[in-house]
């Protein structure tokens, strides 16, 4: 926790649990779960994997309005895997307004939490006799910036792949104070090229007047994933309007105008992912 954070646990708070397999992002995996549970895309996490599941921490983002960023909550501490985790048991802290918090971890790994009055919350815990109050905290985390910093990194591992055979690979890159496009017939240049630019491209959302084609599609593609806490997983572009990609966005997804002509490729509990153009 930075020193400049405010110790903040909202009474809204939920508790979660998700079991994984194989790779998979956890802040990303927690915010589906979490904002499903709480009806709502705009939420702060905090999040840990341990063995097969995720567990978090989250609220509505509007519950921190009032509060000085960072916010921070000890009830991190409750969370398996965190560190300083005392094993199962119950976690308390004090919510503003004389109230309480306690987050419940059983034996078998589930977990809960309850907010209310002291007195409720004693009977919420029993005769228990592992009680812990955590002195440390941690930072709740945007998942607006997460969802940023998700495009970010997937968009590094994105080859911009040609839509006609035999055409070079286009690539977008900062030159001076413009950008120009530049071609490359040699798959390594271009990716290293582009893992070069991406950041910058998606750190400019929302930067005007840039003439750049190429340039021009990925940050309005990236906005557009952004804003609808999505996840980029394929992207390109052969700079001739040819774009094509590949997404995953939450099942909540009411607006589509970005991805006009993509295919609806699949749709899981939480996500669906939409595809457009003849990736390779």
């Amino acid at each position: 926790m930075s020193k400049e954070a405010t110790l903040f646990t909202p009474g809204s708070i939920i508790a979660g649990r998700v079991p994984v397999t194989g790779n998979v992002d956890t802040y990303m995996t927690a915010f589906h779960s979490a904002a499903a549970a709480l009806d709502d895309e705009r939420v702060q996490l905090i999040a840990v994997r341990h063995k097969d599941s995720v567990y978090y921490l989250a609220a509505p983002a509007v519950d921190f309005a009032s509060v000085g960023t960072p916010a921070a909550t000890p009830l991190a501490q409750a969370l398996p895997g965190w560190d300083e985790h005392a094993g199962p048991g119950y976690y308390w802290t004090t919510l503003r307004g004389g109230l309480v918090a306690v987050v419940q971890v059983r034996e078998d790994g589930d977990i809960s939490v309850f907010t209310g009055l002291r007195v409720d919350a004693e009977r919420f815990a029993g005769r228990d006799s592992r009680q812990y109050t955590p002195n440390s905290a941690a930072q709740w985390m945007s998942v607006t910036r997460e969802a940023q910093r998700s495009v970010r990194k997937l968009a590094r591992r994105v080859g911009l792949v040609s839509f006609i055979a035999g055409a070079a690979m286009l690539v977008a890159t900062v030159v001076g104070a413009g950008v120009a496009v530049k071609k490359s017939t040699a798959h390594e240049n271009a990716a290293g090229l582009y893992r070069e630019s991406v950041t910058q491209a998606a750190g400019m959302l929302g930067s005007e007047g840039n003439p750049n084609v190429v340039w021009r599609n990925f940050v309005n593609f990236a906005h557009a994933v952004i804003e609808r806490q999505g996840r980029a997983m394929k992207y390109a572009d052969d700079g001739k309007g040819h774009v094509g990609y590949e997404v995953m966005l939450p099942v909540w997804t009411k607006d589509f105008t970005p991805f006009d002509g993509a295919t609806r490729k699949d749709e899981g509990s939480m996500y669906l992912t939409l595809t457009k153009g003849d990736l390779k």
